[in-house]
């Protein structure tokens, strides 16, 4: 059985990340929402340098409102950071 958790994604929460990865959780999920919370990539990348284990990405990203190009510029930059260990869940939310 495998255990995830998802975060508001305020900049902090990727303290919470580590936290989960310590408690043995294999997945953390941050939502890309633009106008409510931090920006999930920057999120992410904090959690990605700060952690060895857990996989982490997207619990959505909105299309609608990032281009593309930019989408995937960000998550290859998360990946390089933890590579492996990250995912990108698209979605309209």
């Amino acid at each position: 059985m495998k255990f995830g958790l998802m975060l508001d994604t305020h900049i902090d929460k990727w303290e919470l990340v580590r936290y989960a990865e310590e408690l043995g959780y294999d997945t953390a999920y941050l939502p890309d929402s633009e106008m409510m919370w931090s920006d999930c990539y920057a999120t992410l990348a904090l959690a990605a340098f700060n952690t060895k284990r857990i996989r982490i990405g997207t619990g959505i990203a909105a299309p609608g409102v990032r281009l593309a190009p930019v989408t995937a510029h960000s998550i290859a930059t998360i990946n390089q950071l933890a590579p492996g260990r990250v995912f990108l869940g698209i979605g309209t939310g």
